[in-house]
Protein backbone atom coordinates (compact mmCIF):
# COMPACT_ATOMS: atom_id res chain seq x y z
CA UNK A 1 0.00 0.00 0.00
CA UNK A 2 3.04 2.35 -0.14
CA UNK A 3 1.52 3.65 -3.24
CA UNK A 4 -1.41 4.59 -1.84
CA UNK A 5 0.99 6.73 0.87
CA UNK A 6 2.85 8.70 -2.21
CA UNK A 7 -0.31 9.83 -3.64
CA UNK A 8 -1.88 13.37 -3.17
CA UNK A 9 -4.87 13.75 -0.97
CA UNK A 10 -6.92 14.90 -4.21
CA UNK A 11 -5.81 11.72 -5.95
CA UNK A 12 -6.77 9.66 -3.30
CA UNK A 13 -9.89 11.28 -2.86
CA UNK A 14 -10.39 10.81 -6.50
CA UNK A 15 -10.22 7.04 -6.30
CA UNK A 16 -12.43 6.53 -3.16
CA UNK A 17 -15.00 8.31 -4.82
CA UNK A 18 -14.61 6.33 -7.99
CA UNK A 19 -14.46 2.55 -6.07
CA UNK A 20 -17.90 4.21 -4.72
CA UNK A 21 -17.36 5.94 -1.39
CA UNK A 22 -18.93 8.98 0.12
CA UNK A 23 -16.12 11.49 0.66
CA UNK A 24 -15.98 14.36 2.77
CA UNK A 25 -14.48 18.01 2.00
CA UNK A 26 -12.55 17.99 5.34
CA UNK A 27 -11.56 14.35 5.59
CA UNK A 28 -8.06 14.32 6.10
CA UNK A 29 -5.19 12.23 4.00
CA UNK A 30 -5.01 9.08 6.65
CA UNK A 31 -8.79 9.14 6.80
CA UNK A 32 -9.08 8.62 3.00
CA UNK A 33 -6.14 5.85 3.11
CA UNK A 34 -7.77 4.09 5.35
CA UNK A 35 -11.38 4.40 3.80
CA UNK A 36 -9.99 2.61 0.38
CA UNK A 37 -8.34 0.23 2.13
CA UNK A 38 -11.75 -0.70 3.96
CA UNK A 39 -13.98 -1.09 1.07
CA UNK A 40 -15.21 -4.58 0.48
CA UNK A 41 -14.15 -4.71 -2.88
CA UNK A 42 -10.38 -3.39 -1.87
CA UNK A 43 -7.85 -4.87 -4.68
CA UNK A 44 -4.70 -3.37 -4.44
CA UNK A 45 -3.34 -4.06 -8.04
CA UNK A 46 -6.63 -2.40 -9.24
CA UNK A 47 -6.50 0.59 -7.06
CA UNK A 48 -2.81 0.65 -8.07
CA UNK A 49 -3.35 0.44 -11.64
CA UNK A 50 -6.48 2.81 -11.18
CA UNK A 51 -4.66 5.63 -9.14
CA UNK A 52 -1.63 5.82 -11.94
CA UNK A 53 -4.49 6.37 -14.42
CA UNK A 54 -6.29 9.58 -12.25
CA UNK A 55 -2.40 10.92 -11.44
CA UNK A 56 -1.55 11.17 -15.65
CA UNK A 57 -5.03 12.56 -15.79
CA UNK A 58 -4.58 15.16 -12.90
CA UNK A 59 -1.16 16.01 -14.53
CA UNK A 60 -2.47 16.62 -18.06
CA UNK A 61 -4.89 18.54 -16.72
CA UNK A 62 -2.45 20.87 -14.98
CA UNK A 63 0.04 20.78 -17.99
CA UNK A 64 -3.11 21.63 -20.07
CA UNK A 65 -4.77 24.67 -17.31
CA UNK A 66 -0.61 25.96 -17.77
CA UNK A 67 -0.57 26.23 -21.48
CA UNK A 68 -4.39 27.73 -21.29
CA UNK A 69 -2.77 30.60 -18.80
CA UNK A 70 0.33 31.11 -21.31
CA UNK A 71 -1.39 31.31 -24.32
CA UNK A 72 -4.06 33.79 -22.98
CA UNK A 73 -1.11 35.86 -21.37
CA UNK A 74 0.51 35.66 -25.05
CA UNK A 75 -2.79 37.03 -26.87
CA UNK A 76 -3.19 39.80 -24.17
CA UNK A 77 0.22 40.91 -24.42
CA UNK A 78 -0.30 41.03 -28.10
CA UNK A 79 -3.27 43.14 -28.21
CA UNK A 80 -1.49 45.59 -25.85
CA UNK A 81 1.08 45.48 -28.77
CA UNK A 82 -1.61 46.17 -30.84
CA UNK A 83 -3.60 49.32 -29.47
CA UNK A 84 -0.24 50.84 -28.01
CA UNK A 85 0.30 53.40 -30.66
CA UNK A 86 -3.68 53.67 -30.96
CA UNK A 87 -3.20 54.86 -27.15
CA UNK A 88 -0.31 57.10 -28.07
CA UNK A 89 -2.17 58.87 -30.75
CA UNK A 90 -5.31 59.66 -28.29
CA UNK A 91 -2.80 61.07 -25.53
CA UNK A 92 -0.62 62.73 -28.02
CA UNK A 93 -4.80 64.42 -28.81
CA UNK A 94 -5.76 64.98 -25.62
CA UNK A 95 -2.30 66.72 -24.49
CA UNK A 96 -3.06 69.13 -27.03
CA UNK A 97 -6.49 69.16 -26.85
CA UNK A 98 -6.39 69.84 -22.95
CA UNK A 99 -3.38 71.87 -22.59
CA UNK A 100 -1.53 73.68 -25.36
CA UNK A 101 -4.73 75.12 -26.63
CA UNK A 102 -6.41 76.14 -23.88
CA UNK A 103 -3.83 77.83 -22.46
CA UNK A 104 -3.03 79.53 -25.53
CA UNK A 105 -6.28 81.05 -25.04
CA UNK A 106 -6.04 82.44 -21.36
CA UNK A 107 -3.17 84.46 -22.83
CA UNK A 108 -5.44 85.70 -24.91
CA UNK A 109 -8.61 86.68 -22.76
CA UNK A 110 -6.49 87.21 -19.48
CA UNK A 111 -3.52 89.62 -19.66
CA UNK A 112 -0.43 88.59 -17.15
CA UNK A 113 -0.74 89.98 -13.62
CA UNK A 114 0.65 93.32 -13.04
CA UNK A 115 1.62 94.27 -9.61
CA UNK A 116 1.65 97.73 -9.78
CA UNK A 117 -1.85 98.26 -11.35
CA UNK A 118 -4.11 94.81 -10.74
CA UNK A 119 -6.12 93.95 -7.54
CA UNK A 120 -4.93 89.84 -7.52
CA UNK A 121 -8.03 88.88 -5.80
CA UNK A 122 -10.17 90.65 -8.95
CA UNK A 123 -7.68 88.98 -11.07
CA UNK A 124 -8.27 85.17 -9.61
CA UNK A 125 -11.94 85.40 -9.92
CA UNK A 126 -11.28 86.46 -13.74
CA UNK A 127 -8.50 83.87 -14.02
CA UNK A 128 -10.58 81.15 -12.29
CA UNK A 129 -13.78 81.48 -14.26
CA UNK A 130 -11.67 81.80 -18.31
CA UNK A 131 -10.26 78.32 -16.63
CA UNK A 132 -13.85 77.07 -15.57
CA UNK A 133 -15.42 78.24 -19.40
CA UNK A 134 -12.51 76.06 -20.80
CA UNK A 135 -13.41 73.38 -19.00
CA UNK A 136 -10.05 72.86 -16.97
CA UNK A 137 -9.84 71.48 -13.82
CA UNK A 138 -8.38 72.59 -11.06
CA UNK A 139 -5.66 69.90 -10.81
CA UNK A 140 -4.55 71.45 -13.76
CA UNK A 141 -5.44 75.70 -12.95
CA UNK A 142 -1.38 75.81 -11.22
CA UNK A 143 0.09 75.50 -14.58
CA UNK A 144 -2.07 78.08 -15.99
CA UNK A 145 -1.17 80.36 -13.52
CA UNK A 146 2.06 80.78 -12.98
CA UNK A 147 2.34 81.13 -17.14
CA UNK A 148 0.13 84.46 -16.52
CA UNK A 149 2.04 85.40 -13.45
CA UNK A 150 5.27 87.53 -14.01
CA UNK A 151 8.79 85.90 -13.84
CA UNK A 152 9.64 87.20 -10.28
CA UNK A 153 6.37 86.07 -8.79
CA UNK A 154 6.86 82.53 -10.48
CA UNK A 155 10.13 82.46 -9.26
CA UNK A 156 8.69 82.99 -5.31
CA UNK A 157 6.81 80.11 -5.93
CA UNK A 158 9.13 77.61 -7.29
CA UNK A 159 10.98 77.95 -3.62
CA UNK A 160 7.98 77.18 -2.10
CA UNK A 161 7.69 73.40 -0.69
CA UNK A 162 7.19 70.98 -3.84
CA UNK A 163 3.99 70.03 -3.11
CA UNK A 164 2.56 73.42 -2.00
CA UNK A 165 3.73 74.96 -5.24
CA UNK A 166 1.56 72.35 -6.85
CA UNK A 167 -1.12 72.92 -4.76
CA UNK A 168 -3.30 75.68 -6.80
CA UNK A 169 -5.32 76.70 -3.31
CA UNK A 170 -2.28 76.75 -1.41
CA UNK A 171 -0.67 79.24 -4.19
CA UNK A 172 -4.08 80.72 -4.16
CA UNK A 173 -3.90 81.90 -0.59
CA UNK A 174 -0.35 82.93 -0.68
CA UNK A 175 -0.86 85.22 -3.42
CA UNK A 176 -4.21 86.75 -1.93
CA UNK A 177 -1.90 87.36 1.46
CA UNK A 178 1.24 89.14 -0.54
CA UNK A 179 -0.50 91.02 -3.16
CA UNK A 180 -4.21 91.80 -2.04
CA UNK A 181 -4.52 95.39 -1.57
CA UNK A 182 -5.43 96.96 1.13
CA UNK A 183 -8.81 99.30 1.35
CA UNK A 184 -7.02 102.48 0.88
CA UNK A 185 -5.28 101.22 -1.83
CA UNK A 186 -8.11 99.94 -3.65
CA UNK A 187 -10.19 102.83 -3.14
CA UNK A 188 -6.98 105.03 -4.98
CA UNK A 189 -6.80 102.59 -7.68
CA UNK A 190 -10.94 102.83 -8.42
CA UNK A 191 -10.44 106.71 -7.98
CA UNK A 192 -7.05 106.66 -10.82
CA UNK A 193 -9.38 104.11 -12.60
CA UNK A 194 -12.34 106.75 -12.81
CA UNK A 195 -10.63 109.63 -13.32
CA UNK A 196 -9.21 108.25 -16.66
CA UNK A 197 -12.22 107.10 -17.88
CA UNK A 198 -13.69 110.71 -17.14
CA UNK A 199 -10.38 111.99 -18.98
CA UNK A 200 -11.19 110.02 -21.43
CA UNK A 201 -15.17 111.17 -21.91
CA UNK A 202 -14.26 114.66 -22.24
CA UNK A 203 -11.83 114.23 -24.71
CA UNK A 204 -14.39 112.90 -26.64
CA UNK A 205 -16.95 116.02 -26.21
Amino acid sequence: MAFLAQSTIDDLKALAMDLGSEVTSDITFINTKDLITKIASYDANFCKTHLAFIQKKTKEEKAAEVKRVEKERFFFELEKLKIKPEMQKISRKETVLETNQPRMYITKVVPRFNTKDDEIGLYLTIFEGQLKFLSIPESKRILYLISSLPTEIAQLIAKEDEEDSQDYRKVKGMLLKRYRLTADSFRQLFLQHKKSLDTTWREQL
